[in-house]
């Protein structure tokens, strides 16, 4: 009895696996060109003419990094795992609580709303292979160092007055070391600020190994702290401009 329900086990698998990808006539993600087309897998292609999802699954899984797929926008990720675009679409915004479109880099959904690719990776194969799990949402955290760059640049710049009021360096090296700093973070801020505005306006993404908005951002916090120090410098200076205008 056992050997006859292995038999008809075996034969009820040969039975679904053989619709898959037997097209007679050799068509290779076919969109319909006979009457035998069948969709199971709302992939837009029919059975007959691609492997089966999880075969599909097993043989793009590998094929892939995270960082090739930055660089890829939500529709061309469609394409590349053979899913549906508006399905891909729907479980992009649910997982990143934002309206995503098939257009958009996935470089973008990383910095601006956290999407991880793997994450990515994870639905779109879900999504071929038709056993895509309830999508748990990206968590929102504190996603800049605001309060820690404050108290850093503020305790470093407090050190460095004080040393040159205690005359361990002189104040025009104190003054020296800020004003470089304060380039290097204008210079930071500014140019991946551009790079950011870039991307927005052409959709050109360069695939550096780092979120560049967020070292916008972090510089630009830096940038602001210093000016601040340089107005201070100079208070007696502004004081003198707003007196003789007003």
């Amino acid at each position: 009895m056992k050997y006859l329900q292995l038999v008809f086990l075996m034969l009820l698998v040969s039975i679904v696996n053989a619709q898959w990808d037997d097209c007679p006539s050799g068509e290779v993600n076919c969109e319909g060109l006979c009457g035998r087309f069948v969709d199971t897998d709302s992939s837009g292609y029919c059975d007959h003419s691609e492997p089966a999802p999880e075969i599909q699954a097993k043989e793009t899984v590998q094929e892939l990094s995270g960082q090739d797929m930055k660089a890829m926008t939500v529709k061309e990720v469609a394409s590349y795992y053979s899913i549906n675009i508006d399905e891909l679409v729907l479980r992009l915004s649910e997982y990143t609580k934002y309206n995503v479109l098939p257009g958009q880099k996935i470089q973008l959904l990383h910095d601006n709303y956290g999407a991880e690719p793997t994450k990515i990776k994870e639905i779109a194969l879900g999504i071929k292979s038709g056993s895509l799990q309830p999508i748990e949402q990206v968590k929102k955290s504190s996603a800049y160092a605001l309060w820690s760059v404050v108290i850093i640049t503020t305790a470093l710049y407090l050190l460095s007055y004080v040393l040159a009021k205690t005359k361990r360096i002189g104040f025009a090296l104190h003054k020296k070391i800020w004003n470089i700093l304060l380039f290097i973070s204008f210079f930071i801020s500014g140019v991946l600020g551009m790079l950011l505005v870039i991307r927005i306006v052409t959709g050109w993404v360069l695939p550096f190994p780092f979120n560049m908005l967020y070292w916008h951002v972090e510089a630009g916090i830096v940038l602001f702290m210093i000016a601040v120090f340089h107005m201070l410098w100079h208070l007696d200076y502004f004081k003198g401009i707003l007196k003789n205008r007003f």
